[in-house]
């Protein structure tokens, strides 16, 4: 299946960014571990099976009739041998047109990648959580292929430091950044998920583009000052003045606008831009109030020209994490400077092949939460970072989110190559989620220092700890659930976890 865009660098008239999404039908077969060399262009791949991207392999394997439904009975074991296979996956494309730079963006892969296009090796890539970008602008021709090489999970540890790496079971899981149920959990079998599980786009810029908007609201009595900072490229090789202009919106109608003449130095530029909100209206939880969106328009001109531009919708809200009052030891939040009863659910991933999770479905599923009465779900650690639909959704309904980190019930690798890998993840997190007001607790693993390490461990102690509050520091940080007193599972202190499941919450154990 052939796509057609616009092909061809230009450096002197405007090419307004433009994405286009390179979703569809691919081509799909597998090798053993090392035996694939489906990257070369003439590459015949006419007999490979069809695969739907977004996806997973497991899916298109079902759909071609290769493998039985993995949800009956006990036919998830015979999909065991599918994370043992190396697997590719190509598709065609055409290019027509112009643009000044070219990027290849992977939303998600899962897990371990390396992309070619027109034979040309890109990079790799080791965590199906966080989306990579590989500049193709030199690489990008008329007619081009793409192929990438999913490898095999199953021996990621060897050669690493396993000294006081503790999985419970199934040690590779803790060596590689991918949901840990996949591995066999009390609520799901085993099954290795592996495919292009997210969205495949190219990015056509102009000579700059906004890479991230992130708006830190300023609270001074019932006014708001909102701190907007933009983060613009410019990818020529001299300064530019540009003409940044940001709008906001409430109800589609203008509140406040501010427009700065800024120079763009050559890489990365952040531009910061104060914008009067005046007399605001809060976001609150459902059944505390209304919980008000806003949405924020930035724009950057060279002249009469639009370069770039970005929409996001966004709160105000105050939220704190009380810990102690009138000299006793407590736990709940404050939104607004009231105290809020959270009520709700531990959400774990509705199916555990993740792709086949629609938005609609998330919409759904989180209606029938408030529905319930609830007013908060806990994103578990031991599954995946919902997409953007489902924070929209609770933005919209006003669900509170306590949003784990994806560890869970391990001690894990404290080596130098693990830390950095766990600290690019939460940084791409943070800075994807940082603008949803829904979201009100970053928390560091699920049930990591209860079972392993009640001392802590250098990820959630410090690691994470520190790229909270450089990226977002209004939002409290709690290190693991459970958590608090002499025990992280002290029901005195902190959160507390009830692990006999199918008993009340009041009962006497």
């Amino acid at each position: 299946m052939e796509e057609h865009i616009e092909y061809g660098p230009r450096h002197g008239m405007s090419v307004m960014k433009r994405v286009v999404k390179l979703d569809g039908e691919w081509r799909l077969a597998y090798f053993d571990p090392g035996g694939g060399s489906a990257y070369e262009p003439s590459y015949d791949d006419s007999e490979w099976l069809p695969a739907i991207v977004p996806g997973d392999v497991h899916l298109d394997l079902v759909r071609q009739g290769l493998l039985p439904d993995p949800y009956y009975h006990l036919n998830f074991r015979e999909h065991y041998w599918v994370e043992e296979k190396e697997w590719w996956y190509r598709r065609r494309f055409t290019v027509e047109g112009g643009f000044v730079r070219a990027f290849l963006v992977f939303e998600g892969v899962d897990t371990l990648f390396t992309a070619w296009l027109n034979g040309v090796e890109l990079g790799s890539h080791g965590n199906m959580f966080t989306a990579k970008r590989f500049d193709v602008t030199g690489i990008l021709e008329g007619d081009n292929v793409l192929a990438v090489r999913i490898s095999p999970v199953r021996r990621v540890y060897e050669g690493r430091d396993l000294r006081g790496v503790r999985p419970g079971k199934a040690l590779e899981r803790l060596f590689v950044r991918k949901a840990q149920m996949c591995f066999g959990w009390d609520i799901a079998p085993r099954l290795v998920t592996v495919g292009i599980w997210r969205d495949v786009k190219l990015v056509l810029t102009d000579w700059a583009e906004i890479l991230d908007v992130y708006v830190r609201p300023i609270l001074k009595g019932e006014r708001c000052t909102l701190r907007v900072t933009l983060e613009v490229a410019n990818y020529l090789s001299q300064a530019r003045r540009a003409l940044v202009e940001v709008e906001v919106e409430s109800g589609g109608r203008g509140e406040a606008s501010v427009k700065r003449v800024v120079e763009l130095l050559p890489g990365l530029n952040s531009v910061v831009v104060d914008v009067e909100l005046g007399r605001v209206r809060y976001w609150w939880p459902w059944d505390k109030g209304d919980p008000h969106l806003y949405l924020i328009k930035a724009v950057v001109r060279d002249g009469d020209s639009v370069v770039d531009r970005v929409e996001r919708s966004f709160g105000v809200r105050r939220v704190e994490l009380v810990l102690s009052e009138n000299g006793r030891k407590v736990f709940y939040f404050k939104i607004n400077g009231e105290k809020v009863r959270a009520r709700g659910f531990n959400w774990t991933p509705p199916d555990s092949i993740f792709v086949r999770t629609s938005p609609e479905d998330y919409s759904k599923l989180l209606e029938m939460v408030r529905e319930a009465n609830a007013n908060m779900v806990r994103v578990w650690g031991g599954g995946v970072y919902p997409p953007d639909e489902f924070y929209d959704a609770c933005d919209r309904l006003g669900i509170m989110v306590w949003q784990d980190f994806m560890f869970a019930c391990g001690a894990y690798p404290r080596d130098h190559l693990f830390l950095i890998e766990a600290v690019e993840e939460a940084r791409g997190i943070v800075r994807r989620l940082r603008n949803h007001p829904s979201v009100v607790l970053w928390c560091g693993d699920n049930e990591n220092d209860a079972i392993f390490h009640p001392e802590g461990h250098p990820l959630n102690r410090f690691a994470l700890r520190e790229v909270c509050e450089s990226l977002d520091p209004d939002r409290p940080y709690w290190p693991s659930s459970p958590s608090g007193g002499e025990d992280p599972n002290d029901p005195r202190e902190g959160d507390t976890h009830i692990w006999h499941h199918g008993e009340p919450y009041n009962s006497e154990i």
